[in-house]
């Protein structure tokens, strides 16, 4: 009589040992799930690993069960469970040695294919095939900055510098769109959705993450988002020892990790730097991150603290390439922001082949001696070494920002607008990029284009001066006057740009023949207002046109020498030679003027900031002379030209 029921189901189950491999393949599985808990980490291997090999574990289960019902193994191997009543039945090779059998086989199963995961590295994303590989996800990112999550909450410094250092290893993958940290900085203190972020910044990705930093140990979790849809690609935890060679590490897994998502291209030389800690002196690297962090302020003091830190690195360290880059930039802008003298010249470009000497592959060296060859009026070295970098570092936005104003300088200004329209695209809340944007658009004539980018630098930073002096200059040039002085009625009352407002007024009482007007400005309480938009040049033709002959020639004698020895010392910089030029033409010494014009245009100057060079009231005296008109259309001529590469790229 067949056997029925829920007591027959209990009988049949124990007969075929089902429920001792469901003990066995537990206990199994616990000691399996214990040794992945304890030793995943130890290996570096994604911490949700022990979760997946929980779950396969899990799955493993129901098809030990199903094993354990329909076989069995016998002396003559594994066969199909025979049915309870026939009486022919094969005895089991033993009930334990069967159900072990089933059990661990099953389990050997799931670490089987869990190895086989971990070891194709599928498991390095949370979707099976990269989206990227088919052409939904473009090839863009932005590293954000990572939360400081320290017990004491005072190492942003340390934060900060980890997100950075991703993004420059990011920005050397070839094929990958990395958004500059200008940009990414604002999101430090915005709460905005992964979403909107990305729609701001024109990105498909978004890297997002935390350090902690306790004790002896650094713990980072980061993850990549797909910023369309808020969906999360990839995302790990890496929990190690406080030590340089483990946090370089953890930059280089992620890095590698987001390539791979992304299917971004890992040339060999990416490889190789990926690969290689810049230095193993933890101490070293805390004081250089300090040290870049006081740089990028770029206020005296800040550069100042910014030189003690990083000699204390090199230090520590000697053959540490990263502070000695540090060091060049520090005293390029001791120059170029301060005017401190050409001996912080000459010490940058020490301390910038230093720093290519110790990393040949590195990018920083060769950033920091292509503005030191910048600094120094060498073009032609400048576009070189700035190539160079962006061949290291192709998402460098500094660097296209360096070559676009290098190759304006030198008159390629279809380049130059391609140039800086790439450093916008990198970095585009930078107002320094929007603004050199602008200047490209004015100088092939595209002054309404140029407009728009002016204002748009504006609101990136109200106060940004190198945007105010630039608008105002189209404005008065086009003959916009009225417009001019609206907006220097908006910035009046704005204490960074008072400066910016004495250069302005003076600027447009100068183009309106007010030169009384202007004076006053020039004398009055504002002070000197020289530099900038108003040059020797500017004030001594105001000083003669209002009676003073005398002060006006003093005012020129005391810059000419200097302009000069600027002239000699920057051999490829055309700006030095027009300043010249402008200067002898308002001494009314029309020779020596219009033959460093010459000079000046062959060089590469193109009547910027004059959208004209007949607008331009200090040149008016030579423009009876036959050479100026000559002179003239040969500007306007190449201007067409550029504007109509331009378009044609567009």
């Amino acid at each position: 009589m067949a056997r029925t029921g829920l007591g027959g189901l209990l009988r049949e189950l124990k007969r075929r040992n089902v429920v001792r491999v469901a003990l066995v393949y537990a206990a199994v599985a616990f000691v399996i799930a214990q040794v992945a808990d304890i030793f995943f980490p130890a290996l570096h291997l994604p911490a949700w690993g022990v979760t997946f090999v929980v779950v396969l574990l899990l799955l493993g289960f129901p098809i030990a069960l199903v094993l354990a019902w329909a076989f069995e193994i016998t002396p003559e191997g594994l066969v199909r469970t025979q049915g309870s009543s026939l009486a022919d039945a094969r005895e089991p090779s033993g009930p334990r040695g069967r159900a072990a059998w089933i059990a661990g086989g099953a389990v050997l199963g799931a670490a089987v294919v869990a190895a086989a995961i971990l070891g194709s590295g599928a498991w390095r994303t949370t979707v099976p095939v990269p989206l990227a590989a088919s052409g939904e996800i473009p090839r863009s990112i932005a590293v954000l900055p990572f939360a400081d999550l320290s017990p004491e909450g005072d190492q942003a410094w340390f934060s900060d510098g980890i997100s950075e250092d991703l993004h420059l290893h990011l920005s050397n993958l070839a094929d990958l769109k990395v958004i500059g940290r200008t940009s990414v900085m604002r999101y430090k203190t915005r709460d905005l959705s992964a979403r909107e972020i990305g729609q701001e910044l024109e990105v498909a990705t978004l890297l997002a993450g935390s350090v902690r930093r306790s004790g002896n140990r650094v713990r980072v979790n980061v993850e990549l988002i797909r910023a369309d849809t808020e969906e999360q690609l990839w995302a790990q935890s890496f929990d190690r020892d406080l030590t340089a060679t483990d946090v370089f590490e953890i930059q280089s897994e992620i890095a590698r990790q987001i390539a791979e998502t992304l299917h971004a291209r890992l040339s060999p030389q990416a490889h190789v730097r990926l690969a290689r800690a810049p230095t193993d002196n933890l101490a070293a690297y805390d004081l250089y991150l300090r040290g870049r962090e006081h740089n990028q302020r770029l206020t005296r003091p800040d550069l100042e603290r910014a030189t003690g830190l990083f000699r204390q690195a090199i230090r520590l360290d000697p053959d540490f390439a990263l502070p000695w880059a540090g060091l060049a930039l520090t005293f390029g802008a001791m120059d170029g922001y301060h005017g401190l003298g050409r001996h912080w010249v000459d010490s940058s470009f020490v301390a910038a082949r230093r720093a290519i000497e110790l990393d040949p592959m590195g990018a920083d060296g060769y950033q920091v001696l292509a503005l030191a060859q910048w600094n120094s009026g060498r073009m032609a070295d400048a576009v070189e070494t700035y190539r160079r970098t962006l061949e290291i570092r192709p998402s460098d936005a500094e660097s296209y920002w360096g070559l676009a104003f290098t190759r304006w300088l030198q008159g390629e200004l279809a380049e130059a607008f391609r140039l800086a329209s790439q450093a916008v695209e990198l970095d585009p809340a930078h107002p320094g990029y929007a603004t050199l944007l602008g200047r490209t658009h004015a100088g092939v004539g595209d002054d309404a284009a140029a407009e728009h980018w002016y204002r748009r630098a504006l609101e990136l930073q109200a106060d940004f001066p190198w945007a105010h002096q630039d608008l105002l200059w189209l404005l008065v040039a086009r003959g916009e006057v009225d417009r001019a002085r609206e907006h220097l009625r908006t910035i009046v009352d704005l204490p960074t740009l008072t400066r910016e407002y004495s250069q302005g007024q003076f600027l447009v009482a100068l183009v309106e023949r007010d030169y009384v007007v202007a004076r006053e400005w020039y004398d009055g309480e504002s002070g000197q207002v020289l530099g900038g938009i108003v040059s020797a040049a500017d004030a001594g033709f105001v000083v003669a046109r209002t009676g003073d002959p005398v002060r006006a020639r003093r005012i020129w004698n005391e810059a000419i020498p200097s302009l000069m020895e600027q002239v000699a010392e920057r051999p490829e910089d055309s700006w030095p030679v027009k300043m010249l030029a402008r200067t002898l033409a308002a001494a009314g010494e029309t020779e020596d003027a219009i033959t460093q014009l010459e000079r000046a245009v062959e060089m590469g100057w193109l009547g910027y900031p004059w959208l004209d060079i007949a607008g331009d009231p200090v040149l008016g005296d030579l423009l009876a002379d036959p050479r100026m008109e000559t002179l003239r259309r040969r500007i306007l001529d190449r201007i067409a030209e550029a504007r109509a590469e331009v378009e044609a790229s567009r």
